[in-house]
């Protein structure tokens, strides 16, 4: 049986034919597409086609243009345009429309190549800045019922107005659906993000 030290020490010319190109593609977990610089879809595999959720023949020789938000057009001309130049782009984000005809963030990594783009997308992650605004959005809320609640217990062992304890009721009422709200559009993300994808 050969080593794979012995293969290294070999020098032999191998190609690539188009079998081999589509194995790889086809098999990754990665979303490629290949595109015309005029638009076009030429290629694309099956983990994009589960991010947005159409097939393969709805995508392919359709104009990517067709799928991508109205306002985030003029920043994909100009990354086109960065690729025209022979530069590679780097996460570069922008939104598509699903077969729901719902918008996700996309983050693109891509080349030019001749007259053809090669492009690797994957869904945009949520940002830090994102993480921060939301853990505040939650805790202004949550502290108002903890102090509110604090305020309750320790008035309950004097005496206390009923009509202050209404009021610090309120409080609470009005933080807790405060709270919901802002988990219930967390989840709202969560779904539009995750629904298109098969684990």
């Amino acid at each position: 049986m050969t080593s794979i030290i012995d293969i290294l020490k070999k020098s032999e010319d191998i190609t690539l034919d188009q079998k081999d190109f589509k194995t790889f593609f086809d098999k990754s977990e990665e979303a490629f597409i290949i595109a015309a610089v005029s638009g076009k879809f030429l290629y694309v595999n099956k983990s994009f086609c589960k991010i947005l959720g159409y097939k393969k023949n709805e995508l392919e020789t359709q104009n990517f243009y067709k799928f991508i938000h109205p306002d985030d057009i003029d920043n994909t001309i100009g990354a086109q345009d960065t690729l025209h130049k022979n530069k590679i782009i780097l996460n570069f984000e922008n939104r598509y429309k699903t077969k729901q005809n719902e918008y996700i963030w996309l983050c693109w990594n891509a080349i030019q190549q001749n007259n053809k783009l090669y492009c690797c997308a994957k869904l945009r992650n949520i940002n830090d800045n994102y993480i921060s605004k939301l853990a505040h959005s939650l805790k202004n809320p949550l502290q108002i019922i903890i102090g509110c609640a604090e305020l309750l217990k320790y008035n309950s062992e004097s005496e206390v107005e009923e009509e202050d304890s209404t009021e610090l009721l309120q409080e609470i009422i009005g933080a807790s659906e405060n709270i919901n709200n802002n988990i219930n559009n967390i989840l709202k993300i969560s779904k539009i993000t995750l629904k298109n994808i098969n684990f």
